[in-house]
């Protein structure tokens, strides 16, 4: 079973919404990658909503990194089938990758931390 840590869950939806939100409206989001390459962007953003739904899981290591992908992954894809309904974005399947690679980078980084952790203690 697991056992949800609701105040990382709330962060990291109200995370995710607010990168859809922005990510929509006309002009930011090229403004933003003007400045910051598109491929980083999806790679911090993806990441830091990584760590967040990991910390909101509360189960065994593998279960953590499996449903933490897992659920990355769902949310990569809509976002990039939101990016593909938007006459002014594009979707790519480059920022999906991107995104997953975030999540397997930060979920092995978690479960490691956590790993030498409990070892140490």
């Amino acid at each position: 079973m697991i056992k949800i840590r609701w105040t990382w869950l709330a962060i990291a939806i109200v995370f995710f919404l607010c990168m859809i939100i922005l990510g929509s409206l006309p002009g930011h989001a090229q403004a933003l990658t003007e400045k910051i390459n598109d491929k980083i962007l999806h790679f911090l953003a993806y990441g830091l909503l990584t760590a967040l739904i990991y910390l909101s899981l509360g189960t065994s290591q593998l279960r953590k990194f499996t449903t933490t992908l897992c659920i990355i992954i769902i949310l990569g894809m809509t976002d990039e089938l939101i990016q593909s309904t938007l006459p002014y974005r594009t979707a790519s399947l480059l920022d999906l990758s991107m995104d997953i690679l975030a999540a397997c980078l930060i979920t092995s980084c978690l479960s490691l931390f956590r790993v030498q952790d409990k070892n140490n203690t």
